[in-house]
């Protein structure tokens, strides 16, 4: 993001910045115009019948806090920004009457800090990559095809979407690593095979969809789809404003353990469409607002030792 200075006061405790971006609410893609497929079509569905706020991508942080964003300057309050995009501006109320010279204000400009393609035998150790304006369905970190990868001690933390997302991989290890209060979801996996996650946290995910009223469908604190020979072990998934952790669609020779799954918007854990076997043992999930654990269309599961209790 971009350290914005010289704010003008409009009163009523609110200030403006000049503003020259005009990227108003996503919308189709040629390639989702173009889909064949009727999960593409659902899928697009999804996206353009969820709110209006769900659809931005305008990020403010004030002194680290992220404010929320309204869609008319009627519904400023505090705490809060409007974008004027015919006004060319950004309209900020600051929090709790902060004064605005003395805070640090940052603007998310970016919609992705980092994007690798075909890079073997990675490793990323101790960054932090946050307040990226994501796309809807965008991540702030975008790795595909890195064969042999390590993130060790990253953390992917309050971007507008996606934290991190890895596809298409062999040998890929995330350990003691953070996806926590992103916009929609911490981490999206897919298509890999001998996958490692440890010690990791994807907490506290899918403000902006809470601000749409919009909490499903392919939104999670971590995703895993079509992966193999997977091994999760110490994550803790909890706050999500969504489901906690979500195994999606043929994942094969799975092992989660050790994990804590509480207090989510959705499910704690769920297990869908997938061929298994699935091991969950010495697990906890408790408190979430639906299920504990939801299984649907999936076979070869066994959990094992595990806490759950006060879900639903």
């Amino acid at each position: 993001a971009e350290i914005y200075t010289d704010w003008q006061s409009i009163g009523n405790g609110r200030f403006e910045h000049e503003w020259n971006y005009d990227w108003g609410l996503f919308t189709e893609t040629e390639e989702w115009v173009n889909a064949s497929s009727s999960m593409k079509s659902k899928h697009k569905d999804w996206i353009l019948e969820s709110g209006d706020l769900f659809k931005r991508r305008e990020i403010v942080i004030v002194d680290g806090e992220i404010m929320r964003q309204v869609l008319s300057l009627d519904d400023l309050a505090d705490a809060s920004y409007y974008v004027d995009e015919t006004g060319n501006r950004i309209v900020l109320n600051p929090p709790n009457g902060k004064p605005i010279n003395s805070s640090t204000i940052e603007v998310g400009e970016r919609w992705q800090v980092l994007q690798l393609q075909r890079c073997p035998n990675t490793t990323i150790r101790n960054l932090t990559f946050q307040h990226a304006a994501t796309m809807v369905e965008q991540k702030a970190v975008w790795i595909r095809g890195c064969n042999n990868i390590l993130i060790d001690d990253c953390r992917f933390n309050d971007n507008n979407f996606r934290g991190l997302g890895l596809y298409s991989c062999d040998r890929a290890t995330m350990r003691d690593c953070e996806a926590n209060h992103n916009g929609a979801q911490g981490v999206d996996l897919a298509y890999i095979t001998n996958l490692v996650i440890e010690d990791c946290k994807t907490n506290e995910n899918n403000w902006r969809g809470n601000w749409a009223k919009t909490y499903a469908w392919a939104i999670a604190g971590i995703k895993i789809l079509n992966t193999a020979n997977v091994i999760v072990r110490g994550h803790e998934a909890v706050d999500n404003l969504t489901f906690g952790l979500w195994f999606d669609h043929d994942n094969l020779h799975v092992l989660v353990e050790n994990s804590i799954m509480n207090h989510n918007h959705m499910d704690g854990m769920f297990l869908e469409a997938t061929r298994g076997p699935i091991l969950v043992r010495n697990c906890t999930m408790n408190d979430n607002k639906l299920g504990g654990v939801r299984i649907a269309n999936a076979e070869r599961i066994t959990l094992m030792d595990n806490t759950i209790a006060n879900n639903g």
